[in-house]
């Protein structure tokens, strides 16, 4: 790696430190069971849901157990004072939350909360049982990439591997899954989501996507069904803990104005000409463009070509590695809110 590469890669590991920071301890969680407290009046919600409960709090978060998932309308309790719902639905694939439970954690997503998921939400959207969080199920059902009591095996997709929601979790690993159905993801047109691991069959297994001011995290696996085994994995724990902690992260949205202006200085002081300028420009504005769109990697590909740019000025001397620092500095840091 030459000189150049090390100072871009620095810049770049530094965008991604300040852009991607971790939310204080004690994210507020609520949790929605798809069992009833067992036995009646005890604090027990089954070994899969309790195991759950203790690695989040061990993790730091505070959890509130709401009641069962098809009881909960989205006011009792409401989602203020929450900043991510966990929805377990294994157990209770033939009863649906509420329409205004649906519509309740639509607009907490869309307003900035976080939202974690599994199946059977596919099977229940595809029978038409959930019928207004189209935005919030990632995958539906059913595909032969799929299986009832089971062991599984769930494997990074190559790239991902510095995904904040895979801290800590190796290149692949097994566990006891109680069911699982790995259907491939569902297309949005905007906002798309990305599928950080995958099942055996190669179908999404972890998928996240960012949705308006919110976060979306799907498991393909039905945690509780027929086996409460799943959520006492240590690798599953953890993703759920990563889960919470990265769907509460608050980013500022990328400063294509700010980088803009800095183009626009290097113009005014004569370090560039009016078509180099515009050469970036128009980057700048594609980028932005599809950042509106919610269209994430398109506009990370223009970001990388506006970097891929300014680093050959640098190369052949039109620009000093001084001059072109701060462009450098900003462009790695949007790359860094796009990938995160």
């Amino acid at each position: 790696m030459g000189k150049r590469d090390l100072v871009t890669a620095a810049l770049l590991t530094a965008a991604l430190i300040f852009a991607v920071p971790s939310p204080a301890a004690g994210v507020d969680v609520l949790l929605l069971p798809d069992s009833d407290s067992l036995p009646l009046d005890s604090d027990s919600y089954g070994p899969g849901t309790d195991a759950l409960v203790a690695a989040l709090k061990a993790a730091g978060h505070s959890v509130v157990v709401g009641p069962i998932e098809y009881e909960w309308n989205g006011s009792n309790p409401p989602t203020s004072g929450f900043d991510v719902v966990v929805h377990l639905n294994g157990k209770t694939w033939t009863k649906a939350l509420p329409v205004a439970g649906q519509q309740a954690l639509v607009e907490f997503v869309r307003s900035g909360g976080g939202y974690v998921g599994g199946q059977w939400n596919g099977f229940e959207a595809a029978m038409e049982y959930l019928t207004d969080m189209d935005d919030l199920v990632l995958q539906l059902w059913w595909s032969l990439d799929s299986c009832a009591e089971c062991t599984v095996t769930w494997t990074v997709v190559p790239g991902q591997e510095n995904h904040p929601m895979l801290e800590g979790i190796p290149g692949f690993f097994a566990f006891f899954a109680g069911g699982y159905d790995s259907v491939p993801q569902v297309v949005f047109d905007e906002f798309p989501s990305v599928v950080l691991m995958t099942s055996p069959g190669g179908g999404p297994a972890v998928t996240v996507r960012q949705l308006e001011g919110g976060r979306v995290v799907a498991f393909s696996s039905a945690a509780n069904y027929l086996s409460e085994l799943t959520l006492q994995d240590d690798f599953i724990q953890l993703l759920y803990t990563n889960a919470v902690s990265w769907a509460a992260a608050e980013l500022s949205a990328p400063t294509f104005g700010g980088l803009a202006q800095k183009v626009a200085e290097l113009e005014e002081s004569g370090a560039i000409n009016k078509g180099q300028a515009n050469s970036l420009m128009s980057k700048l504005d594609a980028a932005a463009r599809q950042f509106d769109r919610g269209n994430f990697g398109a506009a990370e590909k223009q970001m990388w070509l506006f970097v891929n740019k300014v680093e050959s000025w640098i190369r052949r001397e039109v620009l000093t590695p001084e001059k072109a620092e701060p462009l450098m500095i900003d462009a790695f840091a949007i790359i860094a809110y796009l990938v995160s």
